[in-house]
């Protein structure tokens, strides 16, 4: 099985903070001016700035992706359980660590609840991982729960369709 997963690269100097960093150091601003700048206007990255100077130096191509993948977000998890029902299918959570927790969306209304449990009992680990290549590949899936009030909505990190789950009722 192929277990490549396309990482979601939210510090790219593609993205508009990374084209911010670009034109500042464009503009003739050092790393540690362009670092304490990133670090007052959108609070830096990583925990108390910690990753800034690492992020700005990747952004602005000192350093290989390689030493940002540690940041890109959602973490592998090591599992995944059963939270409720919901309109859509089956809210579940990821395990794991902090950053490789995650909601996900189960979106299978043909499939019992006893089904999913069953399902989630025998393929834990295999379940978990196509959350985490979901919400790196994928898109968020949205969902509501009974008894919430119209036009309320929450968002699940990734998604697990009828279809991706076919191979795992052959087992």
């Amino acid at each position: 099985m192929n277990r490549k997963v396309k990482l979601r690269n939210m510090l790219s100097p593609s993205t508009a903070e990374g084209q911010w960093v670009i034109s500042l150091s464009d503009s003739g601003f050092s790393i540690e001016e362009i670092v304490k700048l990133v670090d007052e206007k959108i609070g830096g990255y990583g925990t108390h700035g910690s990753d800034t100077r690492l992020v700005i130096e990747y952004q602005l191509g000192h350093r290989p992706v390689g030493d940002i993948e540690h940041l890109l977000l959602p973490h592998q998890p090591s599992g995944i359980e059963f939270v409720q029902v919901t309109n859509e299918g089956f809210l579940c959570r990821t395990v794991g660590t902090a950053s490789a927790t995650f909601d996900v969306l189960i979106h299978t209304q043909s499939l019992s609840e006893e089904a999913l449990q069953s399902l989630l009992e025998k393929n834990s680990e295999e379940l978990a991982w196509m959350a985490y290549r979901n919400a790196h590949e994928g898109h968020p899936f949205g969902y509501s729960l009974a008894g919430d009030p119209p036009l309320s909505s929450h968002t699940a990190l990734a998604g697990i369709s009828y279809a991706d789950l076919q191979r795992l009722f052959a087992q």
